[in-house]
């Protein structure tokens, strides 16, 4: 399996490419979805913006299903990897500005200390 995104010149759409076959993909009312992160179980995380290029919010998409992921009090929130536990990593705004790495389990935000350069 593979997963991307493609700009069509107005919009950006996340694909899955799998078994040979190409299909795209958008989050409800997104302008943009951006995929990338798949785990063997087919499972994708990505990041969607509405209305523009500014922000974001992340998402796990499971059979079909998405999943919004934001962290509590940020900006912007952005899943870019998941392994085959369902852990996910990515990063987010904080309400400074300041990015953040980012680590997510069905229990719980992890946040590091250490901000990302």
């Amino acid at each position: 399996m593979l997963q991307g995104y493609y700009d069509d010149g107005l919009f950006i759409h996340g694909f899955i490419r799998s078994h040979g076959k190409l299909s795209a993909f958008d989050y409800l009312r997104a302008s943009n979805t951006y995929a990338f992160g798949i785990d063997d179980e087919g499972r994708i995380v990505g990041f969607y913006q509405v209305g523009g290029l500014s922000g974001g919010h992340g998402y796990e998409l499971v059979d079909g299903n998405f999943t919004a992921i934001d962290v509590p009090d940020a900006s912007a929130t952005y899943a870019s990897g998941i392994n085959a536990a369902g852990d996910i990593c990515g990063s987010f705004l904080d309400s400074r500005g300041n990015c953040m790495d980012l680590f997510y389990t069905t229990e719980a935000f992890k946040r590091s200390t250490i901000p990302i350069p």
